[in-house]
């Protein structure tokens, strides 16, 4: 992790197969398990972890 970092944003989507219409929601928190009924979640950033910590 650097000393400085971004917001990191996560868009959610609803899963495929579902009886619901297609929703999509972005959060700037730990979203449910549950959340859009089986959807996927993707984030905006990814972190690597240093070798030398």
């Amino acid at each position: 992790m650097t000393e400085v970092q971004e917001k990191n944003l996560v868009i959610c989507i609803s899963g495929s197969g579902e009886d619901r219409p297609f929703s999509t929601m972005m959060m700037s928190s730990n979203p449910d398990l549950h959340l859009l009924h089986g959807g996927q979640c993707f984030p905006m950033f990814l972190y690597e972890t240093e070798d030398n910590q």
